[in-house]
């Protein structure tokens, strides 16, 4: 049973990082079948994650 945190690490691994589901497998010591079954119950595309980034990535000092 993976936690939430894992999960996250997991999706994190996958779609921002890049990462092959056998390197995060070996990675994070789990089966491959777990890492695909955590990244097939996660939403489709991780948007919140995707604009918080995108937010943190603004320059406050060059507004206008």
């Amino acid at each position: 049973m993976l936690t939430p945190d894992e999960r996250e690490r997991i999706r994190r691994a996958y779609h921002f990082d890049h990462k092959s589901i056998r390197q995060i497998a070996h990675e994070e010591q789990r089966s491959r079948e777990a890492i695909k079954q955590a990244l097939e119950d996660a939403p489709s595309a991780p948007i919140l994650f995707l604009v918080l980034a995108w937010l943190l990535s603004l320059d406050p000092t060059k507004r206008g």
